[in-house]
Order: C-alpha cells, then sequence, then structure tokens
C-alpha cells in the first residue's frame, strides 16, 4: 500500500526529473526548485539522493557544461565563473576540473577581444582614466588582474 506520503514523493521525483532533463542542474538548483515546489526537507534529500543515483544530477558534468557556457557565450573570466560555481554549492575540486576545459590560448584571445571592443566605445582609451575603466571592466568580467595589466 502507497501513502499520500510516497505518491508526493514520487510525483515530486517525477517533476525534478523532467527538471534536470531540460539542461544540467546543480543539486542546489533542484534543491531550490524543491522548495518552491513544497517538498518536505526529508523528501528533498531523498529525492536528490535518487537523481544521484540516476544520474539525472552529476556536479562534474554541470561544472563542466557551465565553464563552458560562461566563458564561450557571456565571456566570463575564471575569477566570475569560479565564484558562481562555488555560489551553487560545487567544490573546488570539481571547479578545478571543469576550469581546465579552457584552452589558455582561446583565454588570453577572449581576454584581449572584450578589451578592444571596451576600447572602441570609450573617448580616450589611452589616458589614465581610459586605461582604468578597461581595467575595471576586465576585472567585472571575472578575468585575473594581472593579465588585464600585461594586455594594457
Amino acid at each position: 500500500m502507497t501513502t499520500n506520503s510516497d505518491s508526493q514523493r514520487d510525483y515530486l521525483l517525477e517533476k525534478a526529473k523532467r527538471y534536470c532533463a531540460i539542461q544540467e542542474r546543480a543539486a542546489s538548483d533542484v534543491r531550490k526548485k524543491l522548495y518552491e515546489w513544497k517538498a518536505k526537507p526529508d523528501k528533498m534529500d531523498k529525492i536528490i539522493s535518487i537523481l544521484f543515483k540516476e544520474n539525472f544530477i552529476n556536479e562534474e558534468r554541470y561544472a563542466r557544461v557551465f565553464v563552458r557556457g560562461k566563458f564561450r557565450i557571456k565571456k566570463w573570466g575564471r575569477i566570475k565563473i569560479k565564484a558562481e560555481l562555488r555560489s551553487r554549492r560545487i567544490t573546488d575540486n570539481i571547479i578545478g576540473k571543469a576550469l581546465e576545459e579552457i584552452d589558455e590560448d582561446e583565454y588570453l584571445q577572449t581576454l584581449e577581444e572584450i578589451i578592444n571592443k571596451k576600447r572602441l566605445t570609450l573617448s580616450e582609451p589611452e589616458s589614465y582614466t581610459g586605461r582604468g575603466k578597461l581595467l575595471n571592466y576586465a576585472v567585472s568580467k571575472g578575468y585575473e588582474k594581472h593579465l588585464i595589466m600585461d594586455l594594457l
């Protein structure tokens, strides 16, 4: 005999599976969604455990996809990517492996491109103020200060 509690868990589990099937999700994303769906904490833990076992949630796979997307599409630097993954409770070990997805030459080329693109929007890009704006912009995108200074 199934209880009302079991049927609710099964319903939430299927809903969570569909949510994870749409795109890669971190466990923290799923937990947040389950909370929105009014799942009880003990049910959340069971559902997330099942999702891990059935490979609907895989944090390393999630981190790798996240890194590639944020770097290639949004042009984020390593610092910003790392901070965002940490906010999603991804371990430093997994973050380190995922950041290896970024090719160093492509990384430097992208940094140069975003600086040059920003430079075109400034009236005096080579002035002290202009260089400061370029530095601040690249830092806000998550790039390392020493790399930015080398390019400026």
